[in-house]
């Protein structure tokens, strides 16, 4: 299956009108360093890559067949600038899901000013 890329605007509305969800494939520590997403129910934090040595993931697929989503759910992918997003995506889409990557990732969310936590240091959306 094609993987469409989505400007961060646009995948915020997919997950307002419900039927998306949206998987950050970051490492924890960029969750906890720069911050994530913030909406509720709907995002999955699943890293594509793990530890210092950006090892891939060999749980991921299973990790994610886990949480049984049903196949109409429409996935959204992001990381840091959108690279290793769209490589998930098109890992995912293979097992048939609608999947989209998030265009420029979680720094443009950022830029956006899209809801995200603040982390200390990091520049509020005016």
């Amino acid at each position: 299956m094609l993987v469409k890329d989505v400007m961060p605007q646009d995948a915020m509305q997919m997950l307002k009108n419900g039927d998306a969800m949206l998987i950050d494939v970051r490492t924890e520590g960029e969750w906890e360093r720069d911050g994530v997403v913030r909406i509720q129910d709907k995002v999955i934090f699943l890293s594509l890559f793990t530890g210092p040595q950006m090892s891939p993931n060999p749980n991921f697929i299973d990790d994610l067949q886990i949480l049984e989503l049903p196949a109409s759910t429409k996935l959204l992918f992001i990381c840091k600038h959108g690279g290793r997003s769209a490589s998930a995506a098109s890992i995912v889409a293979q097992l048939g899901y609608g999947c989209y990557n998030v265009a420029g990732g979680f720094e443009a969310w950022k830029i956006h000013c899209l809801p995200r936590t603040q982390v200390r240091g990091s520049q509020e959306c005016t």
